[in-house]
């Protein structure tokens, strides 16, 4: 894969676009191909991308696939049946701060979700492990899904989202250094939702 290209998803078929020319190509990958699916995370780390979660129709997935853009090879990554890890999800969010991933949210099919794991990535990928944070700060968000996540230095900062009842206007700052939640003073805004 070249420097400058961009990864696609669609029904686990990728697609690469070279950005110099703005041309698309159909590389050939091996490995464990994911299953099609929607409402996912892909979060790049240094050379590969790690999937996580997501769905196809009324199924909700919990699985954490890398692809190795370099050897364009997918592995699936196998916990330990005793390993913690977060529910079946979609419609969260994840940001890459400290060699880790960093999940907000989402819903499982019955409830939108406002818990936070992080997925230690800065180790081979039969090394990798959930962790679930505990989060500090009198004040936590709602339970939510479809929202926006940003990272801006060690702040992942949240936006809107909605838990199939209503819509929300909010903005969270978790600070990642410090495990802290905090609402963030905005001016009234209209709900917003990330598609």
């Amino acid at each position: 894969m070249r420097r400058n290209s961009f990864e696609f998803f669609f029904r686990a078929d990728q697609r690469f676009i070279i950005i110099e020319t703005m041309q698309w190509s159909h590389p050939e990958v091996q490995g464990d191909v994911p299953p099609p699916c929607r409402a996912h995370t892909a979060t790049l780390v240094d050379r590969k991308i790690v999937i996580f979660g997501g769905g196809e129709g009324s199924a909700y997935y919990d699985t954490v696939y890398v692809l190795d853009t370099v050897h364009r090879r997918w592995q699936k990554v196998e916990f330990p049946d005793d390993a913690p890890h977060p529910t079946t999800r979609r419609a969260h969010t994840a940001v890459y701060y400290d060699g880790k991933i960093w999940v907000f949210g989402g819903g499982n099919g019955s409830q939108a979700l406002n818990d936070v794991w992080t997925l230690t990535v800065n180790c081979l990928v039969e090394k990798m492990r959930w962790s679930k944070v505990e989060i500090r700060g009198s004040k936590q968000p709602s339970a939510r899904g479809y929202h926006t996540a940003n990272l801006v230095g060690n702040i992942m900062v949240v936006v809107g989202g909605s838990d199939g009842r209503e819509c929300f206007s909010d903005i969270w700052c978790l600070n990642l250094g410090k495990i802290c939640l905090m609402p963030l003073q905005t001016l009234e805004l209209m709900g917003h939702l990330s598609f």
